[in-house]
């Protein structure tokens, strides 16, 4: 294959090895002439391998948008198999990114007949969200110095969270800190979220059944929040520390 450099043109020549010896099999574009993009690469698959798949990757200038285009080559056609689009154009959150999997299966020199990517209201419905996680949970927490809640909510950023941070005894303190900064922050699905994985794993934590109480009390959801406040009454009888139980939880617990 060979292609021009970024910025310069926008030709693509598709090469097939016969006998050891390459004949031009198409003459294509790489997909950058309407300039809303640049080319950036061209990574063949090592999974794919023996399918010939390889991606054409191209990207808009901010770097907000990413195409990659999914070709194979088949009894002598190239196809364009599938197109991943990658959008982070959300600016209320920097962290957010939509990853948009369009099924293609079409000839590559009827290019012009690509499928784009699902309009903006669709993005929820249609693509998938993947969330910018930090290097490490402390830099996570810096996020709660910021103003804008758009880059702590959402119960799947949590997801993303544990799955790369997993809960164990290193991380539980941190975990617990960063609930008690969403209840504070008066974002409450979030914490009942990590709160639960909390107590599933470490059932003696008192603390997270105060925050726990406090998260479901203000969903109104008053029966789960007056067990987790009965459990947190319990615990800390049990630790010898009844007089530090407040007024409010109690009251809450007794209703």
């Amino acid at each position: 294959m060979v292609y021009s450099k970024p910025f310069i043109g926008d030709e693509l020549y598709f090469f097939v090895n016969r006998n050891k010896k390459y004949y031009l099999s198409l003459k294509g574009y790489n997909f950058s002439q309407d300039g809303g993009t640049i080319f950036d690469n061209i990574v063949q698959s090592d999974m794919d391998r023996k399918r010939e798949i390889f991606s054409i990757i191209l990207k808009s200038n901010n770097e907000n948008y990413k195409e990659i285009h999914h070709i194979k080559y088949i009894q002598g056609v190239w196809y364009i198999e599938s197109t991943d689009y990658v959008i982070n154009n959300n600016l209320d959150d920097y962290t957010k990114t939509f990853h948009c999997h369009v099924k293609q299966n079409i000839e590559l020199k009827s290019y012009s007949r690509i499928h784009t990517a699902p309009n903006s209201d669709d993005y929820d419905k249609k693509c998938a969200v993947v969330y910018y996680v930090e290097s490490s949970l402390s830099e996570f927490e810096s996020r709660f110095n910021d103003d804008e809640s758009a880059i702590y909510l959402g119960v799947d950023r949590y997801k993303d969270l544990l799955v790369k941070f997993p809960l164990n005894s290193d991380s539980v303190a941190q975990y617990s800190s960063i609930a008690s900064m969403l209840v504070r922050n008066k974002a409450y699905k979030e914490p009942i979220y990590l709160l639960n994985h909390i107590i599933d794993i470490y059932p003696a934590r008192t603390v997270a059944y105060i925050n726990l109480g406090d998260a479901y009390w203000a969903l109104e959801e008053t029966n789960k929040a007056k067990d987790a406040y009965r459990t947190y009454i319990e615990l800390m009888k049990k630790d010898g520390k009844e007089s530090k139980i407040s007024e409010q939880v109690l009251e809450r617990a007794a209703r």
